[in-house]
């Protein structure tokens, strides 16, 4: 508890006057009225409307949102248990529940074991690596203001690791792409894209325009595909990639390589992400946790 956070007292029914029993005598007495006391925080919403016409669940979001924006909690505390909540809005615990999970997939909040709901620092970002999602490079939720930034790019022969990953001859032409993002006026990430120059024409003057790989697949008439497979790895940063981010030469890094293919299962991207390793935290989405167990 911090300071002026306060207890709130409320009194539920009224006095009741009753007859007991005592030793054949009946006496007069009255009936303690029962008394809920509720914990609130400085700043903190009480309740919500039930005749707004505005679903519970999503008054309990906008509610707990405003508070965290506002600093009624901070980045790493803990918001109140479901119980609590429940008990504080007077709703039930799936619509409370339904909230928080509205709130996780805003990348607000996270659950950590013996924690539950833990309020997101606003200077990390969640990778959601893992998931295929057609015509994107291995997802980066931004909380605020995210940007992606061209550094340069051009047809180049390519190497052995790209020819091999998007099944090309070797010093076949391909187009690369190097980019980096942002949120927060911090650098995250940098990542090196590669595409087959015979069927990606025009991909890199799309993506100069767009700042957004997915509406550059769609503008060069790549309407879909699929995630093949990531790889995840470690390595300690060069002195490019610790120039680009700020960081030391040999600083930390979560590296993520990966390959998109069309529906017909040829590779049309293969791209190398390098993050810095204290600026994000990975995510690994339920369906995908259940194929690696």
């Amino acid at each position: 508890m911090r300071a002026g956070d306060r207890f709130l007292s409320i009194v539920s029914g009224t006095p009741e006057k009753y007859a007991v029993s005592s030793q054949g005598r009946h006496v007069s007495a009255t009936r303690t009225p029962r008394i809920r006391v509720l914990w609130k925080k400085q700043g903190a919403t009480m309740g919500v409307e039930r005749e707004s016409g505005l679903p519970l669940w999503r008054q309990v979001h906008g509610i707990l949102l405003k508070e965290i924006k506002g600093g009624v909690y901070r980045p790493g505390e803990s918001l109140p248990s479901e119980s609590s909540l429940s008990r504080r809005f007077r709703v039930a615990r799936h619509t409370i529940r339904r909230a928080l999970k509205s709130l996780q997939d805003e990348g607000v909040v996270c659950t950590k074991r013996g924690r539950g709901s833990v309020i997101q620092d606003e200077t990390k970002t969640a990778v959601r690596s893992l998931q295929s999602q057609p015509g994107q490079r291995p997802a980066v939720h931004h909380h605020r203001n995210g940007q992606n930034h061209f550094l340069h790019g051009g047809v180049v022969p390519a190497t052995g690791v790209v020819a091999a990953r998007l099944r090309i001859p070797p010093f076949a032409p391909v187009i690369h792409i190097e980019a980096c993002g942002e949120s927060l006026g911090k650098r995250l990430y940098i990542n090196s894209q590669y595409f087959p120059a015979e069927d990606m024409a025009g991909i890199m003057e799309a993506y100069q325009e767009t700042r957004s790989m997915a509406q550059s697949y769609q503008k060069i008439g790549v309407h879909e595909c699929i995630r093949l497979e990531s790889r995840i790895s470690t390595c300690g940063a060069d002195a490019e990639e610790a120039r680009e981010l700020g960081l030391s030469p040999g600083y930390p890094m979560l590296v993520i390589e990966y390959v998109n293919v069309d529906t017909d299962g040829r590779p049309i991207e293969y791209g190398r992400t390098r993050f810095a390793g204290d600026r994000i935290e990975l995510l690994v989405p339920g369906e995908v946790e259940k194929s690696l167990a």
